[in-house]
């Protein structure tokens, strides 16, 4: 006979042999018998009730596989009755013909209806935490066999779910409808994993779809792995509302596991309309944790994008306002630390420029130095009253106490122009800093041709704020100052101000409301426009006398060489006592208040004419009271007639008085003679 034949015969003879011994093993052996043995062995293990409700099938050619129906681990004692996990179906095995060769392939293995719960008590303690076994030593020979000999055909993981309880937080998090798939593991080689699910915090609470999509490999030798085409994409849901789609794209993304490392890699990420393209420089995860990024932040619309975000804007004086965002910075992380510089931003026509901090350990704070070139505030401001007739009072909104003495922060800002409330400002500086409850702020600017300096104290610590203010203003035009704040041109001249006021309130407009405090006003070379104090004064004169006024021969402003004003603030109005000007032809001399809520003025002044005009000598020295009444915008101006013929009796009286002295005199010496 044939070696060839001989040889073809016995392996036929083998393989017939084989066939007859699966086909044998199949029919006598049936591992539901061992059912109660694995049952324990598992409970052993892990410390639990492990149960096997399915049917385990057993198979042997290519694999030897087993196919278990539905298994649950209950959870320890303290945790509820409910399953920490239940399994529908199961399927495992390994390749028979290089199982005798020494060498493990595993077929794919199958999990299918997965649930697992993992719940956390308030102490800390969670369901998963294992009973403590001692280590056995490494087995050695076949049993032994690297991870390099060890390869998965595949996972594939379907219509599982998982549920995290914390019930020190009072909080739940879910993973809905997860399905998990991967190509060969540990042969060296790229292979493609998947990944879907819908992850919530309970019900009627937004909804996170996700989906992940790589190339891994993973190189147990280096303990390196490397995603290649990484993509996470996904879409969040709020109840009832629109669904924002996001993703994450790398070209690759490696990482050293055990050194706790990521390569440089390349980024892009999208959320809704936004786009941020990322530089990853290096990374540490583990301690000492450590990260360099770049960002870049391509132009964008956030008024058309936040929307999408869910996030609601204000009305704004600016239609076009937050119209282009653009920018770039670049992060970095040092252990609890995280620095952002440089920041470079462009808000619509504003370039920001600088750098933000937090630092590390027990009491981090918040550090910031930042520049703009310039900005409109008011653009960004709510529309006037004016335009919001039909909008509803809004109820005032106490102070965030609890977060204002959390805050722990230092920094400045720097502007080089600014429009705030209409006021045109230069060369603004902003100091602040925040720590226990105590909020200082110090802000200067230039303004009006001056310069305003101004320091703010907010003692949060307190059962009741209490604000300090304190303000210094030097060589300001006060006319265009007033024209910007009052919308009048009624007063000009050069001013210097100070002021010292304070309050407490828990919101805001309680603060503005119980401030009080003096105010000292100076103003040198100025005018009062609109008014000719001389012509009224001529003028009431004239009635008096029972003639004609002249008519008005200059223009119709008061100039002075100095106008002081001692006032004090309490209640939103501010009263003042004395008010002194003095002009080349008069001087005047009173009282009165201001308003703030309305503007409205009411002085009672007494004027002293120091050179009568030629129709009106008799005018010369004599205290005219005058009524100033209305608002800044529009104020009236009338001497008191009834005032000026008493001031003219008193002066006539006191033109005669010497001989009425000495004709009294004379009757008093004739009384006594007789």
């Amino acid at each position: 006979m044939k070696p060839i034949k001989l040889a073809a015969i016995v392996a036929a003879s083998i393989l017939g042999l084989l066939v007859v011994a699966i086909v044998a093993i199949l029919l006598l052996v049936d591992p539901n018998r061992h059912r109660a043995t694995i049952e324990a062995q598992v409970q052993q293990l892990t410390g639990r009730p492990f149960a096997i409700a399915g049917t385990m099938k057993l198979s042997l050619f290519p694999w030897i596989a087993l196919d278990v129906g539905r298994v649950s681990l209950g959870n320890p004692a303290g945790f509820g009755a409910e399953p920490a996990l239940v399994a529908e179906r199961t399927r495992v095995g390994a390749k028979l013909l290089p199982l005798l060769a020494g060498r493990l392939e595993i077929s794919r293995v199958a999990l299918d209806g997965l649930e697992i719960s993992v719940v956390r008590h308030a102490d800390g303690h969670h369901n998963w935490e294992m009973p403590a076994k001692s280590t056995p030593n490494a087995p050695t020979g076949s049993a032994g066999r690297s991870a390099s000999s060890l390869s998965v055909e595949g996972i594939d993981v379907i219509r599982a779910s998982l549920t995290v309880r914390d019930e020190g937080a009072s909080a739940v998090t879910r993973v809905r409808e997860l399905e998990f798939h991967s190509g060969a593991l540990g042969r060296g080689s790229a292979t493609d994993l998947t990944l879907a699910a819908r992850v919530d915090a309970g019900e009627g609470t937004p909804v996170l779809a996700v989906k992940l999509a790589t190339q891994a490999t993973v190189d147990g030798d280096r303990s390196r792995a490397t995603l290649a085409g990484l993509k996470i994409s996904g879409e969040r849901t709020a109840p009832g509302g629109r669904a924002l789609p996001f993703s994450f794209e790398s070209p690759q993304v490696a990482l050293d596991w055990k050194a706790g490392t990521v390569e440089p890699a390349k980024a892009t990420l999208r959320l809704g309309d936004v786009r941020i393209e990322a530089e990853l420089d290096a990374g540490h995860w583990s301690e000492p944790r450590a990260l360099d990024a770049r960002l870049r932040l391509p132009e964008f619309s956030p008024r058309a994008t936040l929307p999408t975000l869910g996030i609601t804007l204000p009305a704004m004086r600016a239609t076009d306002a937050l119209d282009k965002l653009a920018g770039s910075l670049a992060l970095h992380v040092r252990g609890d630390s995280l620095t952002i510089d440089p920041l470079d931003l462009t808000l619509d026509t504003s370039h920001l420029r600088g750098r933000l901090g937090r630092s590390g350990g027990p009491d981090p704070r918040l550090e910031a130095d930042l520049s703009i070139d310039a900005i409109d505030v008011d653009r960004y401001r709510a529309p006037d009253a004016a335009a919001n007739k039909t909008a509803a009072p809004t109820k005032p909104e106490e102070l965030p106490v609890a977060t204002l003495r959390a805050l722990n922060a230092i920094g400045k800002l720097t502007i080089g122009r600014a429009t705030v409330a209409a006021l045109p400002l230069t060369d603004v500086r902003l100091d602040f800093t925040a720590a226990k409850g105590e909020i200082h702020a110090a802000p200067s600017a230039r303004a009006f041709g001056g310069v305003a300096d101004l320091d703010v104290r907010l003692d949060a610590a307190r059962d009741v704020p209490a604000l300090a203010l304190a303000a210094n203003v030097r060589d300001i035009d006060v006319g265009a100052a007033v024209k910007a704040y009052a919308k009048s041109d009624r007063l000009s001249g050069r001013a210097l101000a100070a002021a010292k006021l304070g309050g407490a309130g828990r919101t805001s407009a309680a603060l503005v409301d119980a401030l009080s405090g003096p105010i000292d006003v100076e103003v040198h070379n100025g005018a009062l426009e609109g008014i000719d104090l001389a012509y009224e004064l001529e003028r009431a004169e004239a009635v008096l006398s029972r003639q004609v006024p002249a008519p008005r021969s200059g223009p119709e402003r008061t100039p002075f060489t100095v106008l002081n004003a001692h006032s004090n603030l309490k209640g939103g109005v501010l009263a003042t006592d004395p008010l002194r000007i003095e002009t080349p032809v008069l001087k005047v001399a009173g009282k009165g208040t201001f308003q703030l809520s309305d503007q409205s003025v009411d002085y009672q002044i007494t004027t002293v004419l120091q050179q009568a005009p030629a129709s009106a000598p008799a005018l010369r020295g004599l205290e005219i009271p005058v009524a100033v009444t209305g608002t800044v915008r529009d104020y009236k101006v009338r001497p008191d007639l009834g005032g000026v013929a008493k001031a003219r009796l008193k002066q006539e009286l006191d033109k005669h008085k010497d001989q009425l002295r000495d004709a009294v005199t004379d009757k008093l010496k004739d009384l006594f003679k007789h």
